[in-house]
């Protein structure tokens, strides 16, 4: 088992069902460090570290809810990454962070779907936590909107139960009156 393959074990067996998941894209380890100490306080978080876009891309199954991801970055940029995960898990928001204010890299990440665009500054960890908040908000509104329905189809399924039962007895009733 190689050692991309045990990470994803291990991650799966101490992830909780009510966790988000967060990959952390960023090849300066000492801001990463600085981002997830930051992103401590909120238990409900579980942020992975990658260096590059081909670690992130090799954990990429595991579905994150959200991926913080810089634009230079050994190997692939920041937009090839973008792109990838795009393809890999639509479902994941995708946070740039990026020192680069460079109009058509911005432009060109807004075209591919990017959440948000944040330039790293002195309280890019704060517009971090922000977006992030707003990510996972949609997320449980979307979740409580699948469990209003899934609960008024269920009520609805037993109501037509209850509906054929009444039904059936009463004409089982009317059958033995003659």
């Amino acid at each position: 088992m190689n050692t991309s393959t045990a990470q994803s074990n291990l991650f799966k067996s101490v992830f909780r069902k009510e966790d988000y998941l967060i990959f952390l894209v960023e090849d300066n380890n000492l801001y990463a460090q600085m981002l997830k100490n930051y992103l401590k306080y909120r238990s409900n978080l579980k942020v992975m570290h990658f260096e590059s876009g081909e670690e992130c891309m090799k954990q990429i199954a595991l579905k994150p809810a959200a991926v913080i991801l810089d634009q230079h970055l050994p190997g692939m940029s920041g937009l090839e990454t973008l792109m990838e995960i795009k393809k890999a898990s639509a479902g994941s928001e995708v946070i740039f962070l990026s020192s680069d204010e460079e109009k058509s890299v911005v432009l060109s990440a807004l075209k591919q779907g990017v959440y948000d665009y944040l330039v790293k500054e002195e309280d890019s960890a704060i517009k971090v936590d922000t977006a992030l908040t707003r990510i996972l908000g949609g997320i449980q509104n979307k979740r409580h909107s699948r469990t209003q329905k899934l609960t008024k189809e269920a009520f609805l399924i037993s109501l037509g139960i209850a509906v054929i039962g009444f039904i059936s007895l009463y004409f089982m009733y009317q059958h033995h009156e003659y």
